[in-house]
């Protein structure tokens, strides 16, 4: 009775056992619709090839690995890391797989030494070309990367021939977005331009007034948000053509036009600061003349824009002179339409004519903001001279005043014409 028993359980076992295979076959009826398969078409030199090990890699570190197959059936849904291997050839694909899907896949192998590729990736601002320094990037999803001072990232372990996604942000906004492809190499750098949404903004942080020259007689009008207008005297500057060509857009100054004025106020004394401006001079304007600034002549305190025997110059004052930084342009300025700019903070003042830097001489200690209760006053400056002062001879545009030191891109913004 015990031997039958034992027969009984050892034919059940080998019956189990053979039916086994077949059983494995059959795919679990909830999940039979949601598998996929991939085949990959690995190419080697040229040719079509089956690989001799093939990774399969799905929410790593967890993968299978298959020899001698270029076909894999069975795969669940989802994106997959794949890793061909022929010989001393190799490649690494992303892949995903939708339920249901025959995904086939084209690898090229390359040499295994050069799977691996050190990117230098350098991003540039597609119209001046400079290297955008700390712009934040993200590489598909990710996490920031800030540029260098060549405006650089470096990606140590890149694959060479795969496409990635980038994207520029400041400020926690989108400010570009761009498509790289990996040329093939162990090193490679590659120069990226792109075309920043933030420079089609308007440059408004830090403005304290903005004069845009274009209001009619009435007031000298302040387009900015304090709406700190000043006057013209009783010789008014004549409306012009600015420098788009536009009528009535700019004014034209002339020895015997009074001065514009803006009234002295707490803002006119911002330290740091930046003083922003178009001009376009006459041929015949005067070898010397003050035309716009906030400082009473000769006393040594206060800042101003002249010229000196033709020359450009800026100068800002403290302390009766004791403390001042100067600027001159080494060449005399044309009669074209020019963009201004100086800038001053505690160490000198920078003069910039179309874009261009011109750093004055340092201050002998640190400087600060001045005490001039002058207005700022445009066209001409007073002067406790006996002789008055010579008036501008030229047109004058969107004259804009800022509490702080613009940067370099914001400076060249301004300069478009």
């Amino acid at each position: 009775m015990i031997i039958k028993k034992i027969l009984g359980y050892l034919f059940i076992l080998g019956l189990a056992l053979c039916l086994a295979p077949y059983m494995r076959c059959q795919p679990h009826p909830m999940t039979v619709h949601a598998w996929g398969s991939i085949q990959i078409e690995a190419v080697v030199l040229g040719e079509r090839s089956t690989p001799d090990i093939v990774e399969l890699q799905l929410s790593a570190p967890i993968g299978r690995t298959f020899k001698g197959r270029d076909v894999i059936d069975s795969v669940e849904p989802g994106l997959y890391t794949i890793r061909a291997v022929i010989g001393g050839y190799s490649a690494i694909q992303r892949l995903r797989v939708a339920p249901g899907e025959h995904a086939v896949v084209r690898m090229v192998l390359q040499p295994t030494d050069t799977m691996v590729q050190v990117a230098r990736i350098i991003v540039r601002d597609g119209i001046y070309k400079e290297p955008l320094v700390e712009q934040e990037i993200r590489i598909d999803s990710t996490s920031a990367i800030l540029t260098d001072a060549e405006g650089g990232i470096t990606l140590s372990s890149a694959q060479p021939g795969s496409s990635m996604f980038i994207r520029g942000v400041r400020s926690g906004k989108q400010s570009f977005t761009t498509n790289l492809t990996l040329r093939p190499g162990r090193e490679a750098r590659y120069v990226v331009d792109v075309t920043t949404d933030e420079r089609f903004a308007p440059v408004t942080k830090g403005l304290l007034a903005w004069y845009p020259m274009n209001s009619g007689n009435a007031q000298l009008f302040d387009a900015g948000p304090f709406q700190r207008h000043g006057v013209y005297g009783n010789v008014k500057p004549s409306e012009c053509v600015d420098r788009y060509g536009v009528a009535n857009g700019a004014r034209l100054f002339k020895p015997a036009t009074d001065a514009a004025t803006v009234p002295d106020g707490a803002w006119q004394n911002s330290f740091p600061m930046t003083v922003s401006f178009w001009m376009k001079v006459d041929v015949n304007s005067a070898a010397t003349c003050f035309f716009l600034g906030k400082y009473l002549h000769p006393y040594g305190e206060g800042w101003s824009v002249f010229f000196e025997n033709q020359h450009l110059c800026a100068g800002y004052f403290r302390s009766n002179f004791n403390n001042s930084t100067r600027v001159d342009t080494e060449s005399r300025i044309d009669t074209l339409w020019h963009h201004v700019l100086i800038t001053v903070d505690s160490t000198q003042l920078n003069l910039y004519v179309d874009g261009g830097r011109i750093p004055a001489r340092k201050f002998a200690s640190k400087g600060g903001p001045t005490t001039s209760t002058e207005p700022i006053m445009i066209g001409k400056i007073r002067t406790e001279y006996s002789q008055s002062i010579n008036g501008f001879r030229g047109a004058l545009d969107d004259i804009m005043f800022f509490d702080r030191v613009l940067e370099e891109v914001e400076i060249r913004k301004l300069g478009e014409r």
